[in-house]
C-alpha cells in the first residue's frame, strides 16, 4: 500500500513540473526565418570622386589675385597656352604651365587621392616684376605662401598697340598724309613669330590700310611701340615709334636716312604690293615683325632675280641678302634695300667678318632645333645664330640669354649652314654696353 501512494505523489509532482516548464520552453523556442522583420540598415553608394584639375587650380589662383592685386593681375579671359612641363624622370607629381601674354603660371599636381590633392602654384611676369605662389586645395581655397614685394597698377592712361595705331594714324592725318576712313573695322592678327620670345608683333588690316605695331614685353611705363603703316591704294607709307606717353615719332627712319647703312647677310621674303601702288614691291625682314623695306637690285640680273622672287611659297622663298639701306629715299616705308649680292637655297656663303655687332640674345622655346638666336638692336632687329668654340665664352653667352642684355660681337658670319635663321655668327670675342 505504501508502494501505490508513493507512485502516485511522484507521478503528480512530474506532470507539475512538466506543465510549468512548458513556457519556458516555448520561449526558448528558434523564430522561423519568414517570422523575422527585415532589415532596416542601409548600404550608401560611395560618393564619386573627381579627378585632379590644375585648370581648377588655375582658375582658383587668378580669381584670388584679381581680387587682391587689381589691375596687376593676369587680366580675365585672356588666352591660355597649356603644356605639360613635368621633368623627364620625375614621379609622383605632374606640372602644367600656362603662358599668355607675357605671363606664366605653373601648376604642380601631385599624384594622391583627387580629394586630398593639393596644387602647388606659381605666377610670374618677369616684365613685371610680380611674382606669387600658393596652395590650392580640391575645394579651391587659395593659400598665398609669397606675395609680390610692392604692386602698383599701371596707369590707366597708358597707350596699348590699338592705342599707339591710332595716334599714328591721326599724326599721319594731321602731317599732309592720307586720312583712314573714321570708324574703320580693323582686322587684328598676331604676326610674332614662334621662335620670338620678349616681344609682340600684331597686324591691322582694313580697307587696304595694313598697321603693323611691334613692341617689348616690359612694364607698361617703359613700353615703346615700333609702327609701320601702309596705305595700298596710295603706296603711301610710314615708319616711327609711339612712347609711354602717347607721343609719337618718326624721328627714327630719318636719323638712318642720314647715312646709308650696309646690310649684310640679312634674311628676307620679297612681296609684291598691290596692283596701282607707288612701289612695286618690298623686303619682309626675318623674323616677322623685323621690318619691311623697300628693294631694288643694283644691277639688271640682281633686280630680275629679287623680281622672280615675288611672292613665292614655302619653302624656297627666303633669301639671304647683302647690299646698302638707305632711308628718305622714294620707296616702300620710306627706305630702300640696294641689293649687291644675294643668296638662295643650299648654297653656303664664304666667312665674312663681324665687328661689333651690337644686339642681344634670345632663347628659342623648349623642343626647338636651335637653342637661341642673336638680335641685332636698331630700328631692323634682324636675327642670326650665335656660337662660340671657346667652352668659356659660350658658358659667358649662354648667361646672357634672355637678359636683355647688350653686348658687342666679333667674329665671323656664314650664311646658309645649320642653325637659326640660316646663319651663324662664330664668335670670337664680345664687349658688354
Amino acid at each position: 500500500m505504501c508502494r501505490s501512494k508513493w507512485t502516485w505523489i511522484g507521478t503528480l509532482f512530474l506532470l507539475g513540473t512538466l506543465l510549468l516548464s512548458a513556457p519556458l520552453l516555448g520561449g526558448c523556442t528558434a523564430a522561423k526565418a519568414e517570422d523575422r522583420p527585415p532589415a532596416t540598415d542601409t548600404v550608401e553608394p560611395a560618393p564619386a570622386v573627381k579627378p585632379s584639375d590644375p585648370a581648377m587650380a588655375l582658375d582658383a589662383a587668378l580669381a584670388y589675385i584679381r581680387e587682391e592685386y587689381g589691375d596687376s593681375a593676369p587680366a580675365a579671359g585672356i588666352a591660355w597656352q597649356a603644356e605639360d612641363a613635368t621633368p623627364g624622370g620625375l614621379l609622383g607629381s605632374n606640372t602644367t604651365r600656362y603662358t599668355a601674354e607675357g605671363w606664366t603660371v605653373t601648376v604642380l599636381t601631385p599624384v594622391v587621392n583627387p580629394v586630398d590633392v593639393v596644387y602647388e602654384v606659381t605666377v610670374d611676369n618677369e616684365g613685371l616684376g610680380f611674382h606669387w605662389a600658393g596652395k590650392v586645395d580640391a575645394t579651391g581655397q587659395v593659400m598665398t605662401l609669397e606675395a609680390p614685394d610692392s604692386v602698383e597698377p599701371a596707369p590707366a592712361d597708358l597707350p596699348g598697340p590699338a592705342t599707339a595705331r591710332d595716334a599714328v594714324l591721326a599724326y599721319i592725318a594731321a602731317h599732309d598724309g592720307p586720312s583712314a576712313p573714321a570708324g574703320i573695322a580693323w582686322n587684328e592678327q598676331n604676326v610674332t613669330p614662334e621662335e620670338l620670345l620678349g616681344s609682340t608683333a600684331l597686324r591691322y588690316t582694313a580697307e587696304g590700310w595694313t598697321v603693323t605695331v611691334s613692341y617689348p614685353i616690359v612694364a607698361p611705363e617703359y613700353t615703346v611701340y615700333h609702327v609701320q603703316v601702309v596705305d595700298g591704294a596710295s603706296g603711301y607709307t610710314w615708319e616711327g615709334e609711339v612712347d609711354a606717353t602717347g607721343t609719337v615719332s618718326d624721328t627714327f627712319a630719318r636719323e638712318l636716312g642720314s647715312r646709308p647703312r650696309t646690310v649684310t647677310g640679312w634674311l628676307g621674303y620679297v612681296n609684291s604690293t598691290p596692283l596701282g601702288a607707288q612701289f612695286d614691291d618690298y623686303l619682309v625682314l626675318q623674323p616677322e615683325g623685323a621690318g619691311q623695306v623697300g628693294i631694288a637690285g643694283a644691277t639688271e640680273a640682281l633686280e630680275n632675280e629679287i623680281v622672280a622672287m615675288r611672292d613665292q611659297p614655302e619653302p624656297g622663298k627666303m633669301a639671304h641678302f647683302w647690299g646698302t639701306l638707305s632711308c628718305d629715299v622714294p620707296d616702300y616705308g620710306g627706305c630702300q634695300l640696294e641689293v649687291s649680292g644675294l643668296r638662295r637655297g643650299a648654297v653656303a656663303t664664304e666667312p665674312e667678318p663681324v665687328e661689333g655687332w651690337q644686339g642681344t640674345l634670345v632663347s628659342n622655346p623648349p623642343g626647338m632645333q636651335f637653342d637661341d638666336y642673336f638680335v641685332l638692336s636698331g630700328t631692323y632687329p634682324v636675327a642670326y645664330g650665335l656660337h662660340s668654340l671657346d667652352p668659356q665664352l659660350q658658358s659667358e653667352l649662354e648667361a646672357m640669354r634672355d637678359t636683355r642684355t647688350a653686348f658687342r660681337v666679333w667674329g665671323i658670319l656664314r650664311t646658309g649652314v645649320p642653325d637659326a635663321f640660316g646663319s651663324q655668327i662664330q664668335v670670337e670675342r664680345i664687349e658688354l654696353e
